[in-house]
């Protein structure tokens, strides 16, 4: 008998020690879970604790298991019977209830751990450029810079933006948003003055920012709220919320939030938005930016938007009026259109799709109501017949202003000369199209004249006229002899050899022609450009080669030596001249490297950049983004007109100088993507 009670009074006291054990390691299971990051660098715990705690819950386990032993009593502890133990000493009542749900039964570090990606040694009185063209910096370094040197930040943006350099959308909302949280509301509405470099996209996204922490703050209550949750909820959906919190805490600011000063702030922005605007937007812009910003803002759509009163509305959901254009313009067919245009001055942006329904009157119509002569010439192609040709020429003598991009413009009059030498016309079109080319040529010459390239001289443009470049070989050769013209360069044409043009282009009817005339031959030995220099040991500073980069032969030396053009370069650098390197690449995809520039870029060559096109469909307007990257690309062209702009921010007051900037602008339409 009294051995049977030393027996019982054993296993209480087992049981005893598993309860205490398991409440030491629930203890320190629940603090790692709670701040895992904390857990890690809490001189109380360590590493070893976390894994001793995981161990005594295994080991625990296993004695449950030894001393249960078999039966209806089980080891004696709490009945087998009914109720809710169920002899299972309260620990595995307690992890299918409450503990459960207070935490999850696996922990995903992954998802605690935020990616830096922050740029190191970031200066704004060092180097700016970063800021605007480097998509992983952060709205808090945004904020350090304007905190830091506001006339060079401001200096840097508009100086890049004079040079076409594409600014992308979220470094753009990050100055938005960073002044905002200086609460610098004054700087904030002197940038949404310039309309086309400050648009909804850059609001919505700078409020985005802002209200980034609300939002986050809501999805971590959401998650708490499931996991408290008698239902056990999916993990694909808690992943989602885990993955939405994670991706909100990269976008808040450290400081700052949408707070009811910055909606203050927006909704008279938005007061200032006219009918036309309003209308462009119903008609062709999605209507979910503009939901989700009043969601944050908490528009009236009275008081807010004035010149339309219906337009909120509208964005939810509600028909436009029916005698308004928006409500009428909605349900174009290829049938009403030419009808519609006689009623109302519809913006050809909206009349695309039906193109090939409109009538020469409708073209017409069209190319006399537009606000700009760019419009007009943009889309000529869709517009053009003899009526158009003549409105365009009397509104250019009337003295209207074109202020197409210089790479449009070429575009155009290649086009133009295209259309007037190759397809049949009566006199008086011919005519028509003579006089509009004229008017153009003469708007691209005072361009050219005024386009400096701050590039090291002698520069050499290296053209690749093998059989590859085929497709691309008109636009290579227009850039290949713009860039000689602007910069007085030698030019040179390859294919297994080295070749000569037929002239040398010096105006812009010499860079059309010589376009028309050049043709895409033979294999490519893009060192074959690059021979006669090293082979005479001529000085050239600047080399650019305009290739496809599709290198399939070598070239010959004077001595015999077979070559390609990298390992060429390389001994052109180390025997003659460290000359700088720009690559022109017509790329087959849009994320293509290029096989000559991957080589430089692996052996970190410096001075060597690359400037990317679409080979199967080249776009010369990016030749402006092309202009601005070699000027930013010379150090001292880019920091004095860097240093004049930060003076002038510096003398004057910000609202002062971006009113003459945007005097300035000449551009009126928005620059391409920059690769």
């Amino acid at each position: 008998m009294k051995d049977k009670h030393d027996e019982i009074r054993l296993k209480n006291e087992q049981s005893k020690e598993v309860t205490h054990s398991f409440n030491i390691a629930d203890e320190i299971l629940t603090r790692c879970y709670s701040s895992l990051t904390q857990y890690f660098f809490d001189t109380r715990f360590s590493i070893n604790s976390f894994i001793s705690a995981i161990s005594i819950r295994f080991i625990v386990i296993i004695k449950i298991k030894m001393y249960r032993g078999r039966g209806r009593g089980r080891g004696l502890g709490a009945s087998r019977g009914r109720g809710t133990s169920r002899g299972r000493v309260a620990v595995r009542g307690r992890m299918r209830g409450t503990f459960r749900h207070s935490r999850p039964r696996s922990i995903d570090t992954d998802q605690l751990v935020v990616p830096n990606n922050t740029v190191v040694d970031l200066d704004i009185n060092f180097d700016p450029k970063p800021f605007f063209i480097n998509a992983n910096v952060t709205i808090d370094q945004h904020i350090q810079a304007q905190s830091t040197n506001l006339s060079r930040y401001l200096a840097a943006l508009f100086t890049l933006r004079e040079n076409n350099v594409e600014i992308g959308q979220k470094a753009k909302a990050c100055v938005l948003a960073a002044a905002w949280c200086r609460h610098d509301h004054q700087l904030a509405k002197n940038l949404l003055r310039h309309q086309k470099l400050f648009t909804l996209t850059e609001v919505l996204k700078a409020v985005t920012m802002l209200d980034a922490g609300r939002q986050s703050r809501a999805h971590e209550k959401q998650l708490k709220r499931l996991e408290l949750s008698n239902t056990k909820p999916k993990a694909s959906k808690l992943g989602k919320i885990k993955n939405n919190v994670d991706n909100l805490n990269k976008l808040k600011p450290a400081t700052g939030s949408a707070s009811g000063a910055v909606a203050r702030h927006i909704r008279r922005w938005t007061r200032t938005l006219t009918t036309q605007e309003l209308e462009y937007f119903a008609l062709h812009m999605p209507t979910e930016p503009w939901r989700k910003l009043a969601d944050i803002v908490h528009f009236n759509p009275t008081k807010d938007f004035p010149a339309l009163p219906w337009f909120l509305p509208f964005c939810f959901g509600t028909p436009a009026p029916a005698d308004t254009m928006v409500a009428r313009c909605r349900d174009l067919t290829p049938d009403n259109i030419n009808i519609l245009l006689k009623e109302f001055k519809i913006p050809y942006s909206h009349l695309k799709q039906f193109k090939d329904q409109l009538n020469d009157s409708s073209k017409a119509r069209i190319a006399s109501y537009e606000e700009t002569l760019d419009t007009i010439l943009w889309y000529y192609e869709d517009l053009q017949c003899e009526e158009v040709d003549k409105i365009v020429s009397e509104r250019f003598q009337h003295g209207e202003q074109i202020h197409l991009p210089y790479g449009k413009l070429m575009e155009r009059l290649l086009l133009l000369q295209t259309l007037r030498d190759t397809t049949r016309l009566t006199q008086s079109a011919k005519a028509n199209k003579t006089a509009l080319y004229s008017n153009l040529l003469s708007v691209a010459e005072a361009q050219l004249q005024n386009i400096k390239l701050p590039l090291e001289s002698p520069v050499v443009v290296l053209g690749d006229a093998s059989s590859s470049m085929e497709v691309a070989i008109r636009t290579a050769t227009i850039l290949s002899s713009f860039l000689t013209a602007v910069c007085s360069a030698k030019l040179n044409f390859f294919n297994t050899k080295m070749f000569l043009p037929a002239f040398t282009p010096k105006t812009i009817e010499d860079v059309l022609n010589l376009a028309l005339e050049t043709r895409a031959t033979g294999a490519t030995a893009n060192a074959a450009g690059l021979v006669p220099y090293f082979d005479s040991k001529e000085i050239i500073k600047t080399f650019i080669m305009v290739t496809d980069e599709e290198e399939n032969s070598n070239a010959v030396l004077a001595d015999g030596t077979l070559t390609r053009f990298f390992k060429l370069f390389m001994r052109y650098r180390e025997e003659i001249y460290p000359a700088k390197l720009v690559f022109i690449s017509f790329l087959r995809h849009q994320h293509d490297k290029g096989e000559m520039y991957q080589k430089f870029e692996i052996e970190k060559v410096p001075d060597v950049i690359q400037f990317k096109f679409n080979g199967t469909r080249p776009d010369l307007t990016k030749i402006d983004n092309l202009l601005g990257l070699l000027s930013t690309g010379s150090a001292a062209s880019f920091d004095e007109r860097l240093q004049a702009l930060q003076n002038e921010f510096q003398q004057s007051d910000v609202a002062t100088v971006i009113n003459n900037l945007l005097c300035k602008q000449n551009d009126s339409v928005e620059p391409m993507e920059m690769n």
